[in-house]
């Protein structure tokens, strides 16, 4: 199984494309896509979701979010390195 954090709503066309993509690369894969909203709740939530994700028997997780700034912030790609640590903190 591999599993897909993404920054998008349950549902979504983000997660939708997500799915089909994985089916594509992997088509004896399941995907497991877990959207987390916002790109703050990802990156907040997102550790301790890859973590439920590799308990569930997830061999890899991916995690996808667009580079574009967050609401109200221009340094949105710098930002985001910053933040990458913080991905991983609970898993």
């Amino acid at each position: 199984m591999i599993g897909i954090i993404c920054e998008a709503g349950l549902g979504s066309e983000d997660e939708q494309v997500l799915r089909h993509l994985a089916g594509r690369i992997r088509p004896d894969a399941t995907p497991m896509i877990r959207p987390l909203g916002r790109k703050p709740d990802l990156i907040v939530q997102c550790g301790q979701v890859a973590q439920a994700l590799f308990d569930s028997g997830c061999e890899r997780v991916l995690v996808v979010w667009d580079v574009f700034p967050r609401w109200g912030r221009p340094d949105g790609e710098g930002q985001d390195i910053a933040d990458v640590p913080a991905l991983t903190h609970d898993c």
